[in-house]
């Protein structure tokens, strides 16, 4: 069963503009899947190619040049960063054809990738990135996914849904995004995120780290998730991992390279002096941090004590993905200053600063904003803001702050 993804549009809008497209991301989030399913439907006769065959990869690294000449465009490369080698000679081809659209390729490694790019292609492609599937992909399928902060936006949202129970919305923190989880009936969740790991650790982890040790990389991913949600602490980290500072900074590289974490760095500038300086660490799935963290129904999720830090990584996920999936050009962060005020998420944009607070309240009141008053002291005029909650009311908590359900973001 095939799911719609809201970066269809997108990725379409720049095959016709680039010699090139890449899609990036963690492994089995749908990036060969989306791909084949559009050059099915454009009937492009995209020949699709996998560096994860060895044979393949070995021929694409020893003979670039031929590997091209073999594998002719329309072409969809799988897991790009295997062979390196073959940026440069793409650059010669792209340039010697110019014909858009020629070469997809995905990648699950993304700083890897990107340096080779920036060394040969940059002005010649276009980059993606796709996560694990969003609330909107799976349940709402608003035609907008980016949420404008508006009243009538948030009303046209709240109509269009049904409302959520509790245990319905920590249903969709337990599932996380990851399309097998969706798509296969009757799934066996422990041994497919038992095996999602294993392949990790075989297939990515020791292609960068070829001497990392398997348990010890166990040990320490299930102490990160532990930390999800908080203020990165690699002291802390590398003290509960039995490793040194330098050891755990590396494979949190590696964990950020693969995708599977991700940080979202403090709001600040010169007129705000007294925020916190470190980032705070989230993963790109929920599901995921649920099987690191034992947690084996949603009914344990939600008599846990991960409950709260799961709830707000499931919606910074779904705040995040709104807005690569729609290409929106923002930049994000979050607030905490040395006064206690803290705003979980901040977008910039051309029209300012905006904040939400993510609260786990049906009774949103105007005190939810007073830490929004804190962004009046920067260089950047404070917008729209938003508090997401689980009230299926809209309501306008002050002249610049909409409150909207947690279901419809």
């Amino acid at each position: 069963m095939y799911i719609s993804r809201d970066i269809e549009a997108r990725i379409a809008e720049l095959t016709e503009q680039f010699f090139v497209l890449i899609l990036t991301g963690p492994r089995q989030v749908g990036k060969t899947t989306l791909l084949t399913h559009l050059s099915q439907n454009m009937h492009d006769k995209r020949t699709i190619i996998s560096l994860d065959d060895l044979e393949l990869r070995a021929f694409a690294q020893a003979d670039p040049h031929g590997f091209l000449a073999e594998y002719r465009p329309p072409l969809l490369i799988d897991e790009v960063q295997y062979a390196p080698e073959l940026f440069n000679y793409l650059k010669i081809e792209v340039d010697r054809r110019k014909s858009p659209g020629d070469y997809w390729l995905t990648g699950s490694q993304t700083y890897r990738l990107m340096r080779g790019v920036s060394e040969s292609l940059v002005g010649r492609i276009g980059i993606l990135q796709l996560g694990s599937m969003s609330q909107n992909e799976l349940y709402n399928h608003f035609d907008t996914p980016h949420f404008d902060y508006t009243v009538r936006e948030a009303q046209s949202r709240v109509d269009a849904t049904e409302p959520l129970t509790r245990a319905q919305m920590y249903q969709r923190v337990f599932d996380g995004g990851m399309p097998r989880v969706h798509t296969v009936a009757q799934l066996d969740r422990y041994v497919f995120f038992d095996s999602y790991v294993k392949s990790y650790i075989e297939r990515d982890v020791k292609y960068l780290e070829p001497s990392i040790d398997t348990v010890g990389f166990l040990q320490f991913l299930d102490v990160v998730a532990a930390r999800n949600g908080q203020l990165l602490n690699v002291d802390g980290i590398a003290r509960d991992a039995r490793l040194d500072r330098k050891q755990a900074r590396i494979w949190l590289e590696v964990l950020e390279t693969l995708g599977v974490i991700y940080y979202v760095r403090p709001y600040s500038n010169n007129l705000l002096t007294r925020t916190v300086k470190t980032p705070k660490l989230y993963f790109f799935d929920t599901g995921f941090v649920c099987h690191l963290l034992n947690i084996r129904s949603v009914q344990e999720l939600m008599a846990s004590n991960a409950a709260p830090t799961l709830y707000e990584n499931y919606l910074i996920n779904q705040l995040a993905l709104s807005r690569t999936n729609s290409a929106c050009s923002s930049t994000l962060y979050y607030y905490r200053d040395y006064d206690a005020r803290e705003i979980d998420w901040v977008e910039v944009d051309g029209n300012g600063v905006h904040p939400i607070e993510i609260k786990e309240t049906s009774s949103p009141s105007p005190h939810l904003t007073r830490a929004f008053r804190a962004l009046d002291r920067g260089a950047t005029v404070r917008g729209k803001g938003a508090i997401i909650s689980t009230s299926s009311t809209v309501q306008l908590l002050d002249n610049r702050t909409v409150t909207l359900p947690a279901w419809c973001v």
